[in-house]
């Protein structure tokens, strides 16, 4: 958001002097901590490692449509048993995340989860490697998104009950 600052100075004498007005702008799509995500239309940006073992939460929560999640080839790690980046929303894109989350096959731990309303989504060129229950989980409670694009991402998960990826179907 853009802000306005009016600088005052004054001395023991009492003389007060009135510099000129400065604005400036705060990006806030730029991405170092862990974050909810929730200006439609906007690409964010990841501009520094994320590591987290106090989470309460999901890491990067997607809350609107048309959002872009780009990594930017830094990493999001935590040894808690939540998930890297989730989506319910319409038209998201993760891309370019290096993922690890969970240790000793924490249940529940993900990568990348989207949920059953995040239909024409994309994961492009993520990179998820840990010990967690999945590495790209599509939908939780019905057939999950619908026209989306999983393409060239790298899934090493490792532990009791891993699935690399898990595309949910009804019934």
């Amino acid at each position: 958001g853009g802000y306005l600052m009016n600088v005052y100075c004054n001395d023991s004498s009492g003389n007060i002097n009135n510099s000129e007005s400065l604005s400036f702008s705060v990006d806030t799509t730029l991405i170092e901590n862990c974050a909810n995500l929730t200006l439609a239309n906007t690409v964010y940006n990841q501009n520094a490692n994320i590591e987290n073992d106090t989470l309460t939460t999901d890491c990067i929560i997607i809350s609107d449509e048309n959002i872009t999640f780009n990594g930017n080839g830094y990493f999001i790690k935590s040894e808690d048993n939540f998930t890297g980046v989730f989506s319910n929303s319409f038209n998201t894109t993760v891309k370019n995340c290096n993922i690890s989350m969970g240790s000793d096959a924490d249940v529940g731990a993900m990568g990348i989860e989207m949920g059953d309303n995040a239909d024409n989504s994309s994961l492009i060129n993520n990179i998820i490697i840990g010990e967690m229950d999945y590495g790209i989980k599509f939908g939780y409670l019905n057939n999950g998104p619908d026209y989306s694009l999983i393409q060239d991402n790298y899934i090493n998960v490792s532990s009791i009950n891993a699935n690399d990826t898990y595309l949910g179907t009804p019934g």
